[in-house]
């Protein structure tokens, strides 16, 4: 995977965890005035999908930086 892949796919990933805990919200839950945040809070029935999206962002771009700087001759 070249490196604007994994940062591509990364956006990708979380936008699509965010439409997806958006979707399965409760009704209490207003996009309007409540962060994206909350979507992961405790107590929250499917905050699940939010901290998979947020981790596998994490572990996207992670991948995308390490390639990088692979590139660059700054590791290994």
């Amino acid at each position: 995977m070249t490196t604007e892949l994994l940062v591509r796919s990364a956006v990708v990933w979380y936008a699509a965890a965010v439409a997806i805990a958006q979707r399965l919200a409760p009704a209490t839950y207003s996009w309007y005035y409540l962060t994206i945040s909350a979507l992961a809070a405790q107590g929250y029935p499917n905050a699940w999908i939010m901290r998979v999206g947020t981790i596998g962002y994490g572990l996207l771009l992670g991948a995308a930086l390490v390639r990088l700087r692979a590139a660059r001759g700054r590791l290994g």
